[in-house]
């Protein structure tokens, strides 16, 4: 499940429990395509617009 913040809201990404063979987790970014994570695990956020966040998985 990708985490949505409404326009104008804030707050922070959860921590990602999930786990994916062979794969190490990033971070998080708004691009469902990206390969570098914009945001850190954790971290604080405010969207000046309705956003979905992604998780970012590198292969090991």
């Amino acid at each position: 499940m990708n985490p949505t913040f409404l326009k104008n809201g804030s707050g922070k990404l959860s921590k990602n429990v999930f786990k994916r063979t062979g794969y190490r987790f990033e971070g998080w970014s708004t691009n469902k395509n990206a390969t570098a994570a914009t945001y850190a695990d954790g971290s604080a956020v405010k969207f000046s617009q309705d956003t979905t966040v992604y998780a970012v998985w590198k292969l090991q």
